[in-house]
């Protein structure tokens, strides 16, 4: 009820419940809609994972700048999940016109001091944007320090090394670093907080490495 009266958080959680199947049957089109509903009203939450399912899959050109419109609205409330995605979004998306790596940098920066992506993929964020700007160097020791720490934990490192490969080389890596397809929507609770929801897209972080 509160959700069909327009409340914005209500319309968030709603449409969480039904983009992950917690609390109710798993309906993607109907989940959409109401993190539509939510964003117009400026919800974080709901910008932030209205974005993430823009972002699956290949999506084209309009709706890439549609998802990072809603990026930087949720980051602009200092939402951390949504500075951590815009960071990776802006670090190494292929089309050149969605690229920022020196805000990208700021960002990933901005989200590891609130405790997010301090795993591995943070520093994948950050070599990305690195080896973007020009700066091979430092793209290779921070790939290489992001692929010592996926070893301590694990991780499969085939992706990593074949990006640091081409740091070495002085080629930059384009694509999305948190495409984590079917897994990229947490099961948490809808009521989590930024730094819980961060905890879930690492997580999947891993589970799509294990998949490579």
């Amino acid at each position: 009820k509160a959700a069909q009266a327009g409340i914005p958080l209500a319309q968030f959680e709603t449409g969480a419940s039904l983009m992950t199947g917690w609390g109710s049957a798993t309906d993607r089109a109907k989940g959409l809609r109401w993190l539509r509903l939510a964003a117009a009203q400026n919800q974080p939450n709901a910008e932030a994972l209205l974005a993430q399912q823009l972002l699956r899959g290949a999506p084209s050109l309009p709706t890439v700048k549609h998802a990072v419109h809603w990026l930087n609205q949720a980051a602009a409330q200092h939402n951390r999940f949504a500075e951590f995605y815009l960071s990776a979004v802006l670090a190494s998306w292929p089309q050149p016109e969605i690229r920022d790596p020196k805000r990208a940098l700021q960002l990933e920066k901005k989200a590891v001091a609130n405790g997010v992506g301090i795993d591995p993929t943070g520093l994948e964020i950050r070599a990305a944007a690195e080896a973007a700007e020009g700066n091979f160097l430092g793209a290779v020791d921070t790939e290489r320090r992001a692929l010592a720490r996926a070893r301590a934990l694990d991780w499969n490192v085939a992706a990593l090394k074949r990006r640091l490969k081409r740091y070495r080389s002085g080629k930059p890596w384009y694509g999305n670093l948190l495409d984590y397809g079917a897994a990229s929507v947490s099961p948490a609770r809808p009521k989590v907080s930024a730094g819980r929801a961060a905890g879930s897209v690492r997580s999947a972080g891993r589970k799509r490495r294990d998949a490579t």
